[in-house]
């Protein structure tokens, strides 16, 4: 586990993102690894596994994560009827 670039980032960005405003106190800044893997659409194992290093290949998603994991609006595109 020499280099564990993703891990990094991983943990930076779960530290730089504010909790919800009704989590209240925290020992810790930013999400929780829970809240993280809830709002990406894995599990908090595997969310830790790559934060550690263990795990170094996400794996690529066979469909596009729904709104309400990516919590981005949707697309023209995945709005429109064909």
């Amino acid at each position: 586990m020499a280099d564990n670039a993703l891990g990094r980032f991983l943990r930076a960005r779960r530290e730089a993102t504010p909790p919800p405003s009704t989590a209240g106190r925290r020992r810790t800044p930013g999400l929780r690894r829970g809240e993280l893997a809830d709002r990406a659409g894995i599990s908090v194992e595997y969310l830790t596994r790559l934060e550690r290093g263990t795990d170094r290949s996400p794996p690529a998603r066979s469909s596009s994560p729904s709104p309400t994991h990516s919590r981005c609006p949707p697309t023209s595109a995945s709005t429109s009827t064909a």
